[in-house]
């Protein structure tokens, strides 16, 4: 029966990660925010990290509305914890300016902690992420 509970969460946490990536391809601000917990915590690389909807939304802005981004995610392992999991792999990502000019690339690396809801979804608590090496333009 655990097994059963676990590959249903593995599944739903998959989701998960794929509607982050689709609504950041999408640029969908609110359809990405609403993966967060509202006190979830963003730890993004070069900057202080990001406490709540609030000011993760603010410090994601700039990326949605300057930039058309494609991305892809290739997690690693993801570890089922009771209410809790983690997940870890890697991106890579390309970044065009939408008024036009040369892509910036990257790859990188990210560590994410979840929380069950109490719906029985999953919501990101804490993302850390950082690229390998510094984003280039092509």
């Amino acid at each position: 029966m655990l097994m059963e509970k676990q590959d249903t969460d593995s599944v739903l946490i998959n989701e998960l990660l794929d509607d982050y990536v689709s609504s950041i391809r999408a640029g969908d601000m609110e359809r990405w925010i609403a993966l967060w917990e509202s006190d979830g915590k963003q730890m993004p690389p070069n900057a202080p990290a990001r406490f709540g909807h609030q000011e993760i939304r603010e410090g994601n802005r700039p990326l949605l509305e300057l930039f058309s981004t494609e991305m892809t995610v290739y997690p690693d392992e993801l570890r089922i914890l009771g209410d809790h999991a983690y997940t870890h792999g890697n991106y890579d990502y390309a970044m065009t300016p939408k008024e036009g000019g040369r892509a910036i690339i990257g790859s990188g690396k990210f560590l994410s902690i979840l929380k069950k809801q109490a719906d029985g979804s999953w919501k990101f608590a804490v993302d850390c992420f950082n690229d390998n090496a510094a984003a280039q333009s092509l």
